[in-house]
């Protein structure tokens, strides 16, 4: 049984998930968002959009204690994103490119896993289309906001240089 645990600020968050397959995060994702979303298309969209966007950027630490249900009001969502870091180019021992596997893969991931992996959360060729369409539309805004950033000159090199090498896998 999955297990979770409401906070006392009304959030709910998912516990007692480690060492998972993203494909079995995304059923447990999916149960929950099924059960406690009141936007679960748009719930099932953001979580794999966050998956993407961890790959993309070399955040290989993400798991599911980094998403949570928040109760807005009336309504339970998906909650904002946190943890969101480069743990590629600070850690670069470590070559996993997700803490959970998609399919059994935590390294060389293409477009066709997430692409199935989207399929899975019962997204359809469409939604799952728009989302990859989006992230490279914003692939100039990524890029600039690392220019922009506090980061030294050689790290800026290397979150550049993992950037555009996961861009081409997608």
């Amino acid at each position: 049984m999955y297990k979770f645990r409401f906070l006392r600020n009304g959030s709910l968050i998912f516990v007692g998930c480690f060492n998972l397959h993203w494909s079995l995060a995304g059923k447990i994702t999916l149960t929950v968002l099924s059960a406690y979303s009141d936007n679960t298309l748009l719930d099932k969209i953001y979580f794999f959009e966050l998956s993407i966007f961890s790959f993309l950027s070399g955040n290989s630490d993400i798991n599911l204690k980094n998403f949570s249900m928040i109760n807005k009001g009336a309504e339970w969502v998906l909650a904002p994103a946190y943890d969101l870091l480069n743990v590629a180019i600070i850690n670069p021992s470590d070559t996993e490119e997700l803490a959970l596997p998609i399919e059994g893969k935590k390294k060389k991931l293409t477009r066709e896993h997430f692409e199935r992996f989207g399929r899975g959360l019962g997204l359809n060729a469409r939604q799952v289309d728009g989302v990859f369409k989006r992230f490279f539309k914003n692939k100039t805004v990524a890029l600039d906001w690392i220019q922009n950033s506090f980061l030294s000159v050689g790290y800026k090199q290397k979150y550049r240089d993992l950037l555009e090498e996961r861009y081409v896998r997608l």
